[in-house]
């Protein structure tokens, strides 16, 4: 369909980011890429094992967004 914008994924690889990954993740969901009103994007948040709290600040920030982001930690 011309003008819609097509789904996609943002993969956000991290390891020992708790600096920065919930700005990095809330600037991403602060995105305006959407069809009207619909998002079209989430993101994935891929957690390397981290030893600091990455995927738990990454965690807080899925939840604060529900359905827009996904964490996967190894």
């Amino acid at each position: 369909m011309p003008g819609v914008r097509p789904w996609i994924t943002v993969l956000v690889p991290a390891a020992d980011e708790a600096a920065v990954i919930a700005t990095v993740v809330a600037d991403l969901i602060a995105q305006d890429y959407a069809d009207g009103a619909e998002r079209r994007f989430d993101v994935l948040v891929l957690d390397d094992g981290s030893l600091d709290a990455t995927g738990e600040l990454a965690r807080s920030a899925a939840a604060a967004a529900p359905g827009a982001i996904t964490v996967l930690e190894r």
